[in-house]
């Protein structure tokens, strides 16, 4: 129950960070697209805004035009950041949906569903924000 009590801030803290990330993201030519209802460029932006008073969550997923092997080269590189299975905490984490997917859904059942090989999904924590950022994007410049 102690957490409550910080609750507001701490999702304050990390919304923000989730924003500044997905914008650094969507500026950078090694990553393909960026999902966060908070962006503009979003499909559902404007019924997000509507839907979300209180902010667009510190959750987000991006992808870059790279299979498994790229993938790992990007997670070996990050520095701050780290790769957990499961995502929510005060740390920033990053996984690989394709990781705990079964082999009998077939490709073309997972691009239905919007998993592709080079998809990662981010919970954004309350590192500060320049820290996050750059993380990400020494770890994206080899692309």
């Amino acid at each position: 129950l102690r957490g409550v009590q910080t609750m507001e801030l701490r999702m304050e803290k990390a919304m923000k960070n989730a924003m500044a990330l997905a914008r650094a993201l969507e500026g950078c030519g090694a990553v393909t697209r960026v999902h966060y209802p908070g962006l503009e460029s979003h499909e559902n932006h404007v019924l997000a805004r509507e839907l979300l008073h209180g902010g667009f969550g510190a959750m987000l997923s991006f992808e870059m035009p790279c299979g498994r092997e790229g993938v790992d080269a990007f997670t070996k590189r990050l520095k701050l950041v780290r790769y957990a299975p499961t995502l929510g905490g005060t740390r920033t984490t990053l996984s690989y949906p394709l990781q705990g997917i079964s082999p009998a859904i077939t490709k073309e059942e997972l691009s239905r569903m919007g998993i592709h090989e080079g998809l990662m999904r981010v919970s954004v924590g309350l590192e500060h924000e320049d820290d996050i950022c750059e993380d990400f994007l020494q770890a994206l410049c080899a692309f």
